[in-house]
This record gives structure tokens, C-alpha cells and sequence, in this order.
């Protein structure tokens, strides 16, 4: 798919995930982290000194598997990742 595609399908995962939580009630709604890879990558993203392999793949636990971070530099950070 297109990354025109891609993001028009993650916004309405997004909605979608936003409108069961108000139909059943849930009062601290969260929007399904739907863009965000693997946790690790994701905050490895926002790191210098950090890369991640596009096929090194490994075993978490049972069937999840994650690209682990492969440090080449100084680990550091521009900005802040969380508010």
C-alpha cells in the first residue's frame, strides 16, 4: 500500500479504537498506539547511537518476536521522547 494508504487506515484504526472505549464506558481513553512499531524500536528511534536491522529479527517470548537495537555510537538524546 501506499504511505498515503497506510496513514488513512492507521487514523481510522485510531477512531475506531477511540469510539469502543466511549461506547462501553472506559473514562481514560487511549488511541491504540496503531503507528508504533515494536516498543523497543520505537523508543530506539529517538535515540543516537542506535540502529536497527531491517531482517534481525529474534524470539521474545512465545511468538513475539523484535528487531533488537544494535548500538554503533554514543547513546544520546536529542530531544525529550515522552511528555
Amino acid at each position: 500500500i501506499t504511505q498515503e494508504q497506510y496513514i488513512g487506515n492507521v487514523k481510522k484504526k485510531i477512531k475506531d479504537c477511540i469510539k469502543l472505549q466511549e461506547e462501553i464506558g472506559i473514562d481514560v481513553l487511549v488511541h491504540g498506539e496503531f503507528e508504533r512499531n515494536d516498543m523497543v524500536e520505537y523508543f530506539g528511534e529517538h535515540f543516537n547511537g542506535y540502529l536497527f536491522t531491517q531482517n534481525g529479527w529474534v524470539q521474545s517470548y512465545g511468538t513475539r518476536c523484535v528487531k533488537p537495537p544494535v548500538i554503533v555510537g554514543d547513546v544520546s538524546r536529542a530531544n525529550p521522547i515522552t511528555v
